[in-house]
């Protein structure tokens, strides 16, 4: 089964001025890219092969693409930028901003992990693995590292999460089991606040699925967005 996603903006596709600047920060000009599918951003993702040989992987948006998105990247580079070492993270290497007329593009890049995506469908194997090493990460994580996140129950109500804006209006397509469940999981919010589930100190991911997570070679899970 393959990873779920929306089309994505060729790397060759961003405006040259946002090119020339990650072949600035690179220290090398961009020879090759290859593109990573999965994911929902319209921006593009790829490893970046240079002249000299090395690699980085780029993510971008500009707000032709989505309006949201370049915010949404500005607060992946703040958090992946305080994010102490050790962690089962890729390093945030450079942080770029251009602005072409009343456009705005951003673009991340990090160092390349090599692994793959958990397979779909999930195995009680590659779930244990996971959950492991999502505890690990936890245990590393609390308390907070990052200053000034907002806190879980207030994410819980913004769109990408609230579960009452697709019960009041569910999409034709809208799969069978959440369809069916709409009511129980527009209250979930309410209830885990009303047993105080979602007050602590830890870091959330709150984005968890297979296309952001890297199974490597040696073994490590590796979170990624």
């Amino acid at each position: 089964m393959t990873l779920p996603g929306s089309p994505r903006l060729r790397y060759d596709q961003l405006p040259a001025g946002l090119r020339t600047a990650v072949d600035a920060a690179l220290g090398s000009p961009v020879v090759t890219a290859s593109p990573r599918t999965g994911g929902f951003s319209p921006g593009p993702a790829a490893v970046l092969t240079c002249a000299d040989g090395s690699r980085a992987f780029v993510k971008a948006v500009g707000t032709p693409l989505n309006p949201d998105t370049p915010d949404l990247l500005r607060s992946e580079a703040r958090i992946a930028a305080a994010l102490p070492a050790g962690l089962p993270v890729p390093r945030l290497r450079a942080h770029l901003e251009v602005t072409d007329g009343a456009e705005e593009w951003v673009a991340l890049l990090f160092e390349v992990v090599d692994g793959a995506n958990p397979p779909l469908l999930w195995t009680a194997g590659t779930a244990t693995r996971v959950l492991a090493a999502l505890s690990a990460f936890t245990a590393a994580t609390t308390p907070c590292p990052v200053p000034g996140l907002p806190p879980l129950a207030e994410r819980l109500t913004r769109e990408l999460t609230a579960w009452p804006l697709l019960r009041d209006a569910p999409p034709a397509d809208l799969d069978r089991w959440e369809a069916d469940r709409l009511d129980e999981l527009a209250g979930l919010p309410a209830r885990l606040a009303a047993r105080a589930a979602l007050a602590g100190d830890a870091l959330v991911h709150l984005d968890l699925r297979a296309d952001n997570l890297l199974l490597t070679p040696s073994g490590e899970v590796v979170l990624l967005d």
